[in-house]
């Protein structure tokens, strides 16, 4: 997120990390001062804070996944929201800067709460305009669906690792 122009000072730290299903590099942005608060329009979730002073972001970019995960955390260390992005690819090019290619689809998860799949559209609209193809359509749904599968089953494990990730970085 270093090119983000709406962050005007942050505290950033990356880490390894390694789980059961895959490992990579994880980045605990710490949101010092910015621009002005962001909102997003997360439907069903309504509006929703996800950026603002004292916030926190625990990226995580697995290797050899579709995947990228985003967790926000409130100023006062309340977790906000899981957000994946569906990627085609995740680059490790440099040891501290890692980027992925996004296939347009996402799932947000609010605080413990039903994941709900979006941009369906986006994707679709990607898939007619030639922007992917059929088969990154087919793996963009595969892998939310994995996803989804796999939270249902391993719901408070997912938990209990953001936060021993999370306290990594203290």
């Amino acid at each position: 997120r270093t090119e983000w122009a709406r962050i005007t000072r942050r505290e950033t730290a990356i880490l390894p990390f390694s789980a059961p299903c895959c490992s990579g590099q994880m980045c605990l942005i710490t949101i010092h001062d910015l621009m002005g608060p962001l909102y997003v329009n997360d439907s069903p979730f309504g509006q929703v804070l996800i950026a603002d002073r004292g916030y926190r972001w625990l990226q995580f970019a697995p290797q050899g996944q579709h995947w990228w995960l985003t967790v926000m955390f409130d100023e006062t260390g309340a977790l906000v929201q899981s957000y994946f992005d569906i990627t085609r690819e995740n680059c490790f090019d440099g040891p501290d800067a890692p980027w992925f290619t996004d296939l347009f689809l996402d799932i947000a998860i609010p605080d413990h709460g039903e994941p709900v799949v979006m941009d369906k559209d986006e994707l679709l609209q990607a898939l007619q305009e030639g922007i992917i193809t059929q088969d990154e359509y087919q793996l963009a749904h595969r892998t939310a669906q994995a996803l989804l599968d796999w939270y249902a089953e391993h719901t408070e494990e997912y938990y209990r690792f953001l936060t021993q990730c999370l306290h990594l970085f203290a």
